[in-house]
């Protein structure tokens, strides 16, 4: 593929469309250290510390090397991830979105999912 059509499909991918935008709440672009791994059994087992692209209060957007993202893929999120000593937050979400980076690597957007309620007896 030349420069030049890489480049448009890499402007119309991450070019923002009004007329297509469907977020409710604006996205923060802050870049954090996030620890992803798979819930799942798969072939392809994730596990992996990453860096937040942007997030809001449903979910977030990182960037990945890796290839074997899906959308419908369970994930369990902790974040900021770093040492130990500092206030961190799991939360569990789903790939809805996987992008190629102009760049290299691959934008994984995920939803938050609700916290499972605790069974009653």
């Amino acid at each position: 593929m030349n420069s030049l059509a890489f480049s448009t499909i890499a402007r119309k991918t991450f070019e923002n469309d009004g007329s297509q935008e469907r977020r409710t709440q604006e996205r923060l672009k802050i870049s954090l250290p996030v620890h992803v791994s798979s819930i799942e059994p798969s072939e392809h087992p994730i596990v992996e510390a990453a860096t937040t692209l942007d997030l809001n209060r449903h979910g977030l957007c990182f960037k990945s090397r890796r290839e074997h993202y899906c959308v419908g893929t369970t994930l369990s999120l902790t974040f900021p991830y770093s040492s130990p000593l500092m206030v961190r937050k799991e939360f569990v979400g789903e790939v809805i979105r996987v992008d190629s980076l102009p760049n290299g690597g691959y934008s994984v957007a995920v939803r938050f999912l609700p916290n499972p309620q605790p069974e009653t007896y």
